[in-house]
Formats: C-alpha cells, sequence, structure tokens
C-alpha cells in the first residue's frame, strides 16, 4: 500500500499539480504519506486528497539542481531519470568539483547530487569549499560500498544526505520527496521568522509613533524622551517641518504614505538627523523633526523643500504644503512649540494659496486675538438681506473679510464660523418662506460650503453665491406668497393662542412688516386678524365647557383672557349667551337626544 501512495504521487501528482499553478512558479504541496485520489483533471479541475499524515503547504514547483559526477554514463542516467521524476527541475551537471564551484559562485540551485570520487576535486574538498561560502543548497553523496567512510565524512561536514551506488527510481524517489520535505520546512521556517521581524519591526514602529506623538504635543518630559533620543542622538538647534497631504488618497494609501514619509526623510537627512511621522489623529499631516546645527538654514532649505513638492507631484500626483517652524537652541524641550508655529505657518496657505511653502519666520502671521465686527455691519447685512439686494449684500461680506485681514491674518476657522453666523442668522428672513426640512438643507449647504473653502479667494466666492441663492429663494417664495407661509403662521397662532400675542408680535417674529403682514393675512384667511383670534379663543372655550367641569374664570384664562368679565361680554357678543347658559343649554341637549 505504501509503495504504491508514492508511485500515485511521485508520478503524478506532481505533474497535474504542475500543470495547474505552473505559471505563478508554485504548488499546493501535500508532502509524504497521503492517500491520493485523483479525480479527473479537465472535468473537475481539482485534485481532492485525504491526509492521512505529513506536512501540507505551499512549495516552489521549479527546484534548480546540479549533478557532479567525473563518470558521463551514471552522471547522464542520474540527470535523465530526475528529468523523468521531476520534468519540473531545472537541471545541470558537471564533470568535477571545480566546474560546479565556478557555476555555484554566479548561481544558486536547491539540490546537489555529488560522486565522492573524483578527480581534481573530489566530493568532501567540494563539500567543504562550498559549505565555507555558506550556500544553503543541500547536498546528496553519492558513494559505493568501498567509500562509505567518505560519505560520513561528508554528512558530518554539513551534506543532508548519501545514497549507495547503484542507486533506482525508487531510491531517488524516497530521497527526492524528503530533500523537498526539508527545502520545503525551511522556507516555512524563514518565512514565519520573517513574518515575526515584520511585526516587531511594525509593533516597535507603532510604538515609536506613539512616543514622537505624545513628545510632539509635549506630553513627555526631557528625561523620558528616550525613543526620541535612539533617533536625533544629542540635543541642539532644530527645527520642526509639517508635510500637509491636500488630496485624498484612494488606492494603496498606506503604501504611498509610507514612500512620501520615506521620500522627504531622506532628502531632508543631508540637513540633519530627522524623526518623521504622521499625527496619530490626522494621518494627512506628516512630522518631520530635524536636529542640527547650522544657521544657513532657510535659503538653502527652502530650495531643497520645494524640491520636495515638485518630486511628490510628479511621482504620486499628489499635493503637498510645508509649514516650517522657527529655529530653536532645543529640539527635545521646544518641539511642541514649534510644532505649534509649523501648524500656523500652513494656516498661512488661506490667505496665500499660491505658496506650498510656508514659514512662520516669515512677517506673515496668524493673529490670536479675534476680531470684532461692528453690530451696525451685522445689522446692515441683514437688512440688505431682507430689501434682496445682492449688490451691497455681497459688497459688505467682502468688507467684513476685508476688516478680518486688515490687523493681521486671523485664524480661517475663527474667520469661517464668523461668516456661517453672519449668514445663518440672515436666513432667520428666509426661515418663514420654506417648510423646516428646507431650511435645515440650506443651512447645513452653507455651513459645509464655507467650511471646506480652501482659500480667501474660494470664500469670498462662495459667499456670494450663497448670497444670491438666499435672495433667490426669498424673492421666489414672497411673490408666490406661498402657502407654507401662511401655514407656518396659522400654526404659531393656534400654539400661542392662549399667550399675549399680536399682530405686531406675530409679524415681528416673523421678520414682517405689520402692515403687509395685516394685508396677507386677511387675504388667505378671509378676515383679519384680530377677528381670526378671537374666533379661536372663543372655539378653544366652547370646547372645555362642553368637555371639562373647570370654572369658567379657568376657562377664560387658559383661551387668553385674564379677565373673567371681559371674557363673558366677548363670548355672548359671538354666541348670544354667556359662558354658563352655553354649559347649560348643550347639556339639556345632551339629556334629551339620549
Amino acid at each position: 500500500m505504501y509503495n504504491h501512495i508514492i508511485n500515485i504521487y511521485t508520478k503524478s501528482f506532481y505533474f497535474i499539480c504542475y500543470m495547474i499553478t505552473y505559471k505563478k512558479g508554485f504548488y499546493k504541496c501535500f508532502s509524504f504519506n497521503y492517500e491520493i485520489i485523483i479525480l479527473n483533471y479537465n472535468h473537475y479541475n481539482q485534485i481532492k486528497i485525504r491526509s492521512m499524515k505529513g506536512v501540507k503547504g505551499y512549495m516552489r514547483v521549479i527546484l534548480k539542481m546540479i549533478i557532479v559526477d567525473d563518470e558521463p554514463r551514471h552522471r547522464k542516467g542520474l540527470v535523465n531519470l530526475i528529468g523523468k521524476l521531476r520534468p519540473n527541475y531545472e537541471i545541470n551537471q558537471f564533470k568535477n568539483g571545480n566546474e560546479a564551484l565556478e557555476y555555484l559562485n554566479k548561481n544558486k540551485v536547491d539540490i546537489i547530487i555529488t560522486d565522492v570520487k573524483m578527480p581534481i576535486m573530489d566530493g568532501i574538498s567540494f563539500v567543504k569549499k562550498h559549505k565555507e561560502n555558506e550556500k544553503s543548497a543541500k547536498i546528496i553523496i553519492l558513494s559505493g560500498y568501498a567509500n562509505f567512510e567518505y560519505a560520513q565524512n561528508a554528512i558530518s561536514l554539513g551534506a543532508f544526505d548519501y545514497i549507495l551506488k547503484p542507486v533506482d527510481e525508487e531510491i531517488i524517489s524516497e530521497m527526492l520527496i524528503k530533500v523537498e520535505k526539508s527545502i520545503y520546512e525551511e522556507e516555512e521556517q524563514r518565512k514565519r521568522e520573517e513574518q515575526l521581524l515584520e511585526s516587531l519591526k511594525s509593533k516597535m514602529q507603532v510604538y515609536s509613533e506613539w512616543e514622537f506623538n505624545k513628545w510632539i504635543k509635549g506630553e513627555v518630559k526631557k528625561e523620558n524622551l528616550l525613543e526620541v533620543k535612539k533617533y536625533l542622538a544629542e540635543d541642539g538647534q532644530g527645527w520642526i517641518i509639517i508635510t500637509k497631504i491636500s488630496d485624498d488618497i484612494d488606492e494603496n494609501k498606506e503604501e504611498i504614505l509610507n514612500d512620501i514619509k520615506d521620500v522627504i526623510t531622506e532628502k531632508l537627512r543631508c540637513y540633519g538627523n530627522v524623526i518623521s511621522f504622521y499625527l496619530r489623529d490626522n494621518e494627512k499631516m506628516l512630522i518631520a523633526a530635524i536636529k542640527r546645527n547650522d544657521n544657513n538654514f532657510y535659503e538653502v532649505e527652502f530650495q531643497q523643500l520645494n524640491e520636495i513638492v515638485d518630486y511628490i507631484k510628479s511621482e504620486y500626483c499628489i499635493n503637498i504644503a510645508i509649514g516650517v517652524s522657527s529655529k530653536c537652541n532645543s529640539i527635545y524641550e521646544d518641539a511642541r512649540r514649534c510644532f505649534d508655529e509649523a501648524v500656523d505657518a500652513l494656516k498661512l496657505r488661506f490667505y496665500f494659496k499660491n505658496s506650498k511653502i510656508m514659514s512662520f519666520s516669515d512677517k506673515k502671521q496668524i493673529r490670536k486675538k479675534s476680531v470684532i465686527i461692528s453690530y451696525k455691519d451685522e445689522e446692515r447685512f441683514n437688512e440688505l438681506i431682507c430689501k434682496q439686494d445682492k449688490i451691497e449684500a455681497t459688497n459688505l461680506v467682502n468688507n467684513i473679510l476685508s476688516k478680518f485681514m486688515e490687523c493681521g491674518y486671523s485664524e480661517p476657522n475663527e474667520l469661517k464660523n464668523y461668516i456661517i453666523r453672519l449668514i445663518i442668522n440672515s436666513t432667520k428672513e428666509v426661515e418663514n418662506f420654506m417648510t423646516s426640512e428646507t431650511y435645515t438643507e440650506i443651512t447645513t449647504n452653507i455651513i459645509n460650503t464655507i467650511n471646506l473653502s480652501k482659500d480667501i479667494v474660494e470664500l469670498k466666492r462662495n459667499c456670494n453665491l450663497i448670497i444670491i441663492k438666499i435672495i433667490s429663494v426669498l424673492e421666489r417664495w414672497k411673490s408666490n406668497k406661498s402657502r407654507v407661509i401662511f401655514d407656518k403662521y396659522l400654526k404659531y397662532i393656534q400654539d400661542n393662542y392662549m399667550y399675549d400675542i399680536s399682530l405686531e408680535s406675530v409679524s415681528e417674529k416673523f421678520h414682517f412688516n405689520s402692515s403687509y403682514f395685516s394685508a396677507m393675512f386677511k387675504e388667505r384667511a378671509g378676515m383679519n386678524f384680530v377677528k381670526y383670534l378671537l374666533k379661536l379663543r372663543i372655539q378653544k372655550s366652547c370646547e372645555l365647557l362642553l368637555n371639562s367641569d373647570k370654572k369658567v374664570y379657568e376657562i377664560s384664562a387658559l383661551v387668553g383672557y385674564n379677565d373673567v368679565k371681559y371674557f363673558n361680554r366677548v363670548f355672548k357678543n359671538e354666541m348670544n349667551v354667556s359662558p354658563d347658559e352655553y354649559r347649560r343649554l348643550n347639556s339639556l341637549n345632551k339629556r334629551g337626544a339620549m
């Protein structure tokens, strides 16, 4: 049974697997002592194998072998036999050890089969010379019975195994299975070691970047900067450079981010020791800390930084911007300050979109104090929106933006937040002319559009477009006198009839002129505001009289009349009976109906 399994394995299994996956150079290897059931290859395109014991995994299909033997007949016979058993092998042959060593100096092989007794250089010397070069090939010694001690000596020198002459197909087949199993196991072990090493490197990198992030945020004391000191050595003057990746990376993101980091680190290394890492909370911000003692940094470095920007653009089609801090005397202690300076330098690009490199040492700096805009400007803007004056409204916003820049360059987010508040406050006029869903959509669009403005020019353009859109909505809804607007008025009155509301208070609530509001209300409701409110209150009081046990004075207060006598008079004028009589008459009617 054992030999039968081996025969199937050696004669059929290799050939079929080789046909399936030969282009990739790997096949699925089920090695040693397997029960193999081979299904129809053309129909099923698979091999079904049931394991008894052994190893599984992937192994290279194309193994390289050399055969060294001074006897041509033996040498060629062995080449033909192995070629028959393993048609996928690359086999070269040599007649002595010298020729084989010359070949091995230039080529790597997996298996060497060598005779012991040969002229010029025998098998033992050949094995010694080969092992001196630390080659990893598996060496199989061919030995006659008379040379058995030589074979044992070769094994002690590091040969893998020996075969006694004469050889036959079964012996060679078993030897090949054994050596292939060993090669596979060594390759698997090497892969595991490489994976472990990569895992350790990855974990060490994660830990180092975590420490670097703490350092740059000022969360680590100088005496605890072990990871930083590994890279920057002793303390000294230095700078923090931040590279901001402006574009989104859709494919191979991690690989490209690592490439960019490596490129920038390498190009900056000529100026001193460098640490490069991405911010934990923003992977588009690459931090480079440089420690050097050269005062001629900026005029030389800016040229280098421009080359970096151009290289990243040409190589990866990605735009980057670079912010440079001022020089500090202690890169260890001043890293946090330099980091903040580099961040501020980058913010200046909002005002200078064509500049790819910004330095904190420039005269242009981000102003830390807030600019207070005149309340009159805000009132004026709201008034212009109400008047639907697009030109004056856009001019006013441009003037406000100019005021922000007169005393320096404001924090871009501060500027954006102010503009958002200004515009949204003005949209209260528009809110009354649309559904709440539409209004929410418009305000959300305002916030997103302003926040996504990449520079001051784009911010001005977006402000102008938003103003035009708001006024267009206002014009459209006012001209149509939409039912939606009137429904909002009625709902407000129906929800607040019990309070002290008036035509003036409601028109003010909805930002309308009271005369305009009165005329529009009468047109839509078929009666004036006062009459509508009175009828609504009387209707609600009638419901309470019929459906509750509350006293008349309580009902009077609940429908908006604090003076019960006045309520009685108004009720009688409308219903021709007093509240008590209304309740009594309707109670009698109910009993009569029963």
